[in-house]
């Protein structure tokens, strides 16, 4: 089972207020397979949308998320290659900045420590 499969099977969802909760739980559900479909991409669309969620917030929906499966893949304490592969498709279809993986990584080691 891919990683973010297991993820996504194995918790109960990442922390999110209660305005984005349903985006995110959308979110969690359409990253299982590491694509986004079109159907998948206009639900999370219409789901911001209907939530009246700016776009400010879709972006901090997305890093929360983010947060939450770097948590999920440190939870041995390191992140394997295949993990980090996963983690850079997620930064990408998330439309986050590449570049900030690293210290998002660090960030939540930190945090965990």
């Amino acid at each position: 089972m891919p990683f973010l499969a297991r993820i996504a099977a194995g918790r109960s969802g990442v922390a999110a207020d209660e305005v984005s909760a349903p985006y995110v739980d959308l979110l969690d559900r359409a990253l299982e397979d590491r694509q986004v479909t079109e159907a998948e991409a206009r639900a999370l669309e219409q789901t911001a949308e209907a939530w009246g969620l700016s776009a400010d917030q879709v972006r901090r929906a997305h890093e929360t998320y983010l947060l939450g499966v770097i948590a999920a893949a440190l939870i041995d304490g390191w992140i394997t290659q295949n993990e980090r592969h996963d983690l850079q498709a997620v930064v990408t279809l998330l439309g986050l900045d590449p570049a900030a993986l690293d210290s998002m990584i660090s960030e939540v080691a930190e945090d965990a420590s």
